[in-house]
């Protein structure tokens, strides 16, 4: 366990970003299934909710405090999108 710098209960760094990204695809339930038929490994339910909701935080708390809602219109300097990968529809808006 030392050599593998890895605790009861945890997992390894690579194998917690692929739970990561499968618990942020589908729902937790759903996403216990992705290891098996990627990688033949079988993690519960609740170790993939806990490690994605782990690294969910992690990233909450590195981010920057949210500004103020900005008050001129226009094209915004931040998109948010989803994590899935999927595109956003631009629209430009006709004054007239």
């Amino acid at each position: 366990m030392q050599s593998a710098q890895i605790s009861n209960r945890s997992c390894l760094r690579p194998l917690q970003r692929a739970i990561t990204a499968f618990g942020a695809d589908q729902p937790f339930r759903q996403a216990v299934d992705k290891p098996v038929e990627h990688y033949w490994i079988l993690i519960c339910e609740s170790t993939t909710a806990r490690t994605a909701q782990q690294h969910a935080k992690a990233i909450f708390e590195s981010a920057p405090p949210a500004q103020s809602w900005p008050t001129k219109t226009g094209i915004s300097a931040v998109i948010i999108v989803d994590t899935d990968g999927g595109m956003v529809p631009i629209v430009d808006i006709d004054n007239t």
